[in-house]
């Protein structure tokens, strides 16, 4: 109803939901071969890697990892971030929003988005 009556699309009404919506879009294009399309490890690239990609549905191996941790690995790939070698570099593919906007998301793929791990 908001569009019709303002002329705006509703994801200009909505900016959380256009931000949303573009993360998610940002997450399967470059996450899910690997990911999966809900983050499960279930890509199709998947069944090629050893160790598989991460199950960033797990709550509990989410609450492992840190914000900085997540952006490490994506910015500079698995072996920088102390992970597999098979998680390659995004650093200059992705820009530091897209990646801090894929951390939001992956972090919405999990029941608990603990932000903070105690060592």
């Amino acid at each position: 109803m908001f569009a019709l009556l303002t002329g705006m699309s509703a994801d200009a009404a909505d900016p959380v939901a256009a931000d949303s919506a573009a993360a998610r879009a940002l997450f399967i294009k470059s996450c899910s071969a690997c990911h999966g399309s809900s983050g499960d490890g279930s890509g199709i690239a998947a069944r090629s890697l050893k160790p598989p990609p991460a199950d960033l549905t797990d709550a509990a191996h989410m609450a492992t990892r840190t914000d900085e941790q997540l952006k490490q690995a994506i910015t500079d790939g698995g072996s920088a971030a102390g992970l597999s070698a098979s998680m390659p570099a995004f650093k200059s593919v992705l820009s530091a929003e897209e990646i801090d906007a894929l951390v939001v998301w992956i972090r919405s793929l999990s029941p608990t988005k603990s932000e903070e791990v105690s060592p």
